[in-house]
């Protein structure tokens, strides 16, 4: 049963994420805006509001000191909410995903005109591009496997894709074609266990065990 709606945003919510704890909810929109919601209170209105992106909001996490969004402006933004702080990375193309390493020195940010990006947190440097898959309309995303060995995506052909994390050419591993008929949607890995769960805009949610071979193509 729902226990609480919150009438959030003016358009579609992309994203959500809670802190530590989890007394606060935070939403990121369509209507370029991320917001905070103390769920311990009876006020409907936002704790913070933060505005500065230019386009639709695609995606947020949280991280130790703050929050990292994603936006179809081209620009992952770095909120470091103790000092106040905002670092932006133009990374050119709409994001439509980021996701945290687990040392949380790095984010991998899913990118339209089909490249996934690793970026350094602290500087923004560029460190890996991960190519060979196909995204140029769809909202996808990707993720790091159990100890941030390999990407993998579900891409616009509903194929599954696997990257070495250190790959030097950029090019996917393997690959798993035909594992959804439309375009994959989402993409999440088990913390602990070679396993992953896929969803689609087929309708259709999987769960697949990683190989443990980085050989040949499937």
């Amino acid at each position: 049963r729902v226990i609480r709606r919150i009438l959030a945003h003016v358009h579609t919510i992309n994203s959500v994420a809670l802190n530590d704890d989890c007394t606060v909810l935070i939403t990121a929109s369509y209507d370029n805006t991320v917001k905070f919601w103390d769920l311990r209170a009876s006020n409907r209105e936002p704790i913070q509001t933060l505005s500065d992106f230019k386009d639709a909001v695609t995606s947020v996490i949280t991280t130790e000191n703050g929050i990292i969004a994603s936006s179809v402006d081209g620009y992952v933004r770095v909120y470091d909410l103790r000092s106040g702080r905002l670092h932006s990375d133009d990374l050119k193309d709409p994001v439509t995903c980021v996701r945290l390493t687990e040392d949380g020195k790095a984010y991998l940010a899913t990118c339209l005109q089909g490249t996934i990006r690793l970026v350094d947190l602290k500087s923004g440097q560029l460190l890996k591009e991960y190519v060979g898959h196909k995204h140029s309309s769809f909202k996808l995303e990707a993720a790091l496997e159990s100890g941030d060995c390999r990407v993998l995506t579900a891409d616009e052909d509903g194929s599954i894709l696997h990257w070495s994390i250190l790959a030097t050419d950029g090019q996917p591993l393997y690959r798993t074609p035909g594992a959804h008929f439309k375009a994959g949607s989402s993409v999440s890995c088990h913390p602990s266990k070679e396993l992953f769960l896929t969803a689609s805009y087929d309708g259709t949610a999987k769960l697949w065990e990683s190989k443990s071979s980085e050989s040949s193509e499937s």
